[in-house]
């Protein structure tokens, strides 16, 4: 996947106008591929709504989805790292709404630095 992704952005940067690549990958921060970007954004919830999130959509009880979590990077170590943060503990119309705004503020930010932006 990684050596698809390098190709199609070796190929849009050479059509020389501002482009903007979105890349969703979950541990992109963990296996250091995130230094391949301009532009970070780290999207985060809570601990508490990060166990209950995964003990939903895995079917987990609280004991495995805490083994889970605790053996990633805490969120706040990327959000350390990160340009841009998006809080993910309100609704998901609130989410949506700081998204929209996230996004016009990297187009202002490839605006602003003369050329096209790629970020994870």
């Amino acid at each position: 996947v990684m050596q698809e992704e390098e190709r199609l952005l070796r190929e849009i940067q050479l059509l020389g106008e501002d482009r903007m690549v979105i890349t969703d990958a979950a541990l992109i921060v963990e296996s250091g591929a995130h230094k391949r970007f301009d532009r970070l954004v780290v999207v985060y919830c809570s601990p508490e709504q990060q166990l209950l999130r995964l003990m939903e959509r895995e079917h987990l009880n609280r004991d495995e989805a805490l083994q889970r979590t605790q053996s990633q990077m805490p969120a706040e170590e990327k959000v350390a790292l990160a340009d841009y943060t998006v809080e993910t503990d309100g609704t998901e119309e609130e989410t949506r709404e700081k998204t929209r705004q996230l996004f016009g503020r990297l187009r202002a930010d490839m605006t602003d630095s003369g050329g096209g932006a790629s970020g994870a």
